[in-house]
């Protein structure tokens, strides 16, 4: 398997006036075309396979951070989880958890989503269309599901 080598250049600080007059720019340009921009999955050969490695590790990493939670174990009462008779091993096995699997998997997920998006803006550029727009159309729709998720009204069960 070939070894992919991902370069980024990276410059502080950000000049953002140069960088809206080139999106303006280029939106204005794709304004005058009348170009329609359709849209359509990558291609094997454009997708990087690091990335989707690193997808496949940090998705079952995430279910299993979340284990407890699936189990029920977090929402027991602290007296009700010490009568356990593994009590001693889950405390045990909840440590691990912790140290090996929580904070490792958010993290390479949280920069997976980081770096998608990234690609998304620069695909985006190179097309002609405005990637920040099509970023905070994004961001805004995550929100507003957030949100709706949120007023949602969620059932109190008893245990």
């Amino acid at each position: 398997m070939p070894v992919i080598l991902i370069k980024w250049k990276i410059s502080f600080p950000v000049n953002f006036a140069c960088l809206t007059d080139m999106l303006s720019e280029r939106h204005s340009k794709m304004q005058n075309s009348r170009q329609t921009i359709t849209t359509m999955p990558v291609n094997p050969s454009g997708r990087h396979a690091i990335l989707d490695l690193l997808r496949g590790i940090a998705l079952p990493g995430i279910a299993l951070a979340n284990f407890p939670e699936f189990a029920l174990y977090t929402f027991l009462s602290p007296e009700a989880a010490a009568s356990m008779p593994s009590a001693d091993a889950g405390q045990a096995a909840r440590f691990l958890q912790y140290v090996l699997i929580d904070g490792k998997s958010h993290a390479i997920f949280s920069l997976l989503f980081g770096i998608g998006f990234s690609i998304i803006i620069h695909n985006a550029m190179k097309r002609g269309a405005n990637g920040l727009r099509i970023f905070y159309r994004r961001m805004l729709l995550l929100w507003k599901n957030f949100q709706i998720s949120q007023k949602r009204p969620h059932r109190k069960t008893a245990i």
